[in-house]
């Protein structure tokens, strides 16, 4: 008969260990499972099972490895792993993780002190953190889906002839706001506007840095100042657990970042509907010189055809820069028949304050008939409207969670359009509301990630950028 798996009970939930040695964390009080497993299939048998801890010994290719699990206030992932002399080749730990589809995953892949975030979906509630302890915590492999990741939990090739130990620790806290509290003593806000410096109290650890990056030590104290020109920039900061990596995201201004990809735009044949807009802002704010064949070529725009938001974005932004009332008509028109999706409710109302303003009111009753969507799109619908319901709440701290509530790192397998319109939903959260500042501080921080990622060249593609201007 095979044997069963091991239940460990503690203050997060529960915790299911497979007799192959296969994690299974059960949060209390958030739903689905996360399941944690060696990659490459580690041959393991039981060797210990008491109320409070699991252990397994094994090989996994070359290594022996062995494995304990145990729970007390947290609960702790510990392997001692085995280097033979003579390796093969260069000997890394990779630990599979895979979230329910209930679940979205925020990461930093900070080697020493990396972490990564389960959180409810589409509700408040708790998280579960998985955070290294004695390991480096980088990422393998990420398959793209957002709910399953390979991390590589060991610096970049254990010594051999050497027992090593790594060890992670999982925790359940009450939600994002706590959890910055985990982070290094050291740690300061890594998405800066251009011309900020980083400080952080580093003088008395080492810190490795690009040639493009400037590092300068206060004379006195421990204070360190960190300047980088616009972009994406790495630092690795050598402490006595390891190699913590940082990424800084410089930001450049948005009316840059507009004007250079404008430029770029008006220089290939043919506008897409996220191209046009971006043009023609460039244009209406004068940060690149109208001629005529740019006009041109966003006279050859067919957004009417296109059932695209950002099209109809775009022909509601020439419809009030022109006065033409019927084409702000037309615009409604258009949108009131789309389905409703995130980015719906803002290009909704700027559909209507430009048929509004312009004389076309009667246009306006089009939109009494769009239905009232679901997740993030009705969420963008109640915010828009200014209009809270009992899941208000929840629903906009699930937001603030899935963009990393300040948090270094980045949300799994969500590109940088979805995150745009994330940001343009928290931007358009009414001041009076208690989630305001919150939800502004948020979006702030991944609008400048996105910004130092166009800066950077990272992104290229317009949508992103014009998702920001609708918002803005």
């Amino acid at each position: 008969m095979p044997a069963s798996p091991v239940s460990l009970a503690w203050q997060g939930g529960l915790v299911r260990v497979a007799p192959s040695g296969g994690v299974t964390l059960s949060p209390g009080g958030l739903s689905g499972q996360v399941e944690l497993s060696l990659a490459g299939g580690a041959d393991f048998i039981e060797v210990l099972t008491d109320l409070d801890v699991v252990e397994h010994e094994g090989n996994l290719g070359e290594l022996s490895i062995g494995q304990r699990v145990s729970v007390a206030e947290h609960c702790q992932l510990r392997w001692v792993v085995e280097v033979p002399d003579e390796p093969v080749e260069p000997v890394r730990l990779d630990l599979w993780v895979r979230a329910s589809p209930e679940h979205s995953m925020w990461l930093w892949p900070g080697g020493a002190d990396g972490l990564l975030v389960v959180l409810p979906t589409c509700a408040r509630g708790p998280v579960l953190v998985v955070q290294a302890v004695q390991a480096e915590l980088r990422v393998a492999r990420d398959p793209g889906d957002g709910r399953t990741v390979r991390l590589t939990i060991t610096p970049g090739g254990l010594v051999p002839g050497r027992r090593h130990v790594v060890q992670l620790r999982a925790q359940v806290m009450a939600g994002v706001g706590g959890l910055t509290g985990l982070l290094p003593v050291w740690f300061a806000p890594t998405r800066l506007n251009a011309g900020e410096p980083w400080s952080a109290p580093l003088a008395d650890l080492g810190v490795a840095v690009g040639p493009e990056v400037v590092v300068t030590h206060a004379v006195t104290g421990s204070m360190v100042d960190v300047t980088a020109p616009a972009g994406r920039h790495h630092l690795a900061v050598h402490g006595p657990r390891g190699v913590t990596d940082v990424v800084l995201h410089v930001a450049s201004p948005l009316a840059e970042i507009v004007a250079s990809l404008a430029e770029r735009l008006l220089a290939r044949p043919g506008l897409t509907p996220a191209g046009a807009l971006v043009v023609h802002r460039a244009l209406q704010s004068g940060l690149v010189r109208r001629t005529a064949q740019a006009e041109d070529m966003l006279d050859r725009v067919d957004w009417t055809s296109r059932g695209d938001l950002l099209a109809i974005a775009f022909g509601s932004e020439r419809a009030f820069a022109e006065g033409e009332r019927a084409m702000a008509a037309e615009a409604v028109r258009e949108v009131a028949e789309l389905p409703v999706v995130p980015g719906h409710a803002r290009v909704a109302a700027l559909a209507a304050l430009a048929a509004a303003t312009l004389g076309a009111a009667d246009a306006l009753t089009g939109l009494d008939n769009v239905p009232v969507g679901v997740g993030v799109a009705g969420l963008e619908q109640q915010v828009v409207a200014g209009r809270r319901t009992a899941g208000t709440a929840a629903a906009l701290a699930a937001v603030i969670g899935r963009l990393g509530a300040g948090l270094p790192g980045y949300p799994l397998g969500l590109d940088p359009t979805s995150q745009a319109l994330l940001v343009g939903l928290l931007e358009a959260v009414p001041e009076g509301w208690p989630e305001a500042a919150e939800a502004a501080s948020t979006a702030q921080g991944a609008s400048q990630q996105l910004l130092a990622d166009y800066a950077s060249g990272e992104l290229v593609d317009p949508a992103p950028i014009a998702w920001l201007l609708v918002s803005g």
